[in-house]
């Protein structure tokens, strides 16, 4: 609710399923499990437009934090923890995700310091592409959009792309774009 306006606004950031996903082909558990349960991830794109309409401050000083918790970790709620417990032998079929959620082969117990060193990497990334928009003279609309590219048209969108292939997974750059 904005009070100077008095308008109500809502942004959805849901994200899409990917363009090659056959709703035939999917089975419940496919489509809640595995790498083609997988959609377009759409929480950055909507932190972004949230952040050129409304914020002030740069996508550097809002992710600092975050980042700096992703790295060094952070006292883990016991809530996610038994959360992670609970989804241990779906997690633990998926290398890539085991390492992130199962650290040391186990699920964290609340309260334990947790990382996500890939997600550190994910949101340095994006920092540096808002940051040289930045030092090539560009505004602040326009680096928060160099970060959106970053994220959806470049070097993160060409990962995505990667892995999903690798993993036999459907989202391609081509989606994130």
């Amino acid at each position: 609710y904005e009070k100077k306006t008095g308008k109500v606004r809502s942004l959805s950031f849901a994200g899409a399923a990917p363009k090659a996903l056959q709703a035939q082909e999917m089975t419940a558990e496919t489509l809640q499990t595995g790498i083609k349960a997988g959609v377009i991830p759409g929480a950055f794109g909507g932190w972004i437009a949230v952040l050129d309409k409304f914020g002030k401050l740069s996508l550097k000083d809002v992710l600092e934090p975050a980042i700096e918790y992703a790295q060094q970790g952070h006292p883990i709620d016991p809530s996610i923890a038994d959360n992670i417990l609970r989804q241990a032998s779906a997690l633990q079929k998926f290398p890539t995700t085991a390492a992130i959620f199962l650290p040391n082969g186990r699920p964290p117990i609340g309260g334990e310091l947790f990382r996500d060193l890939p997600l550190a990497q994910t949101f340095r990334k994006v920092v540096a592409g808002e940051q040289k928009a930045l030092d090539e003279g560009k505004s602040r609309a326009e680096a928060l959009q160099a970060a959106y590219d970053v994220f959806y048209k470049g070097e993160i969108a060409q990962e995505f792309d990667r892995f999903f292939k690798e993993q036999g997974g459907l989202i391609t750059a081509e989606d994130l774009r």
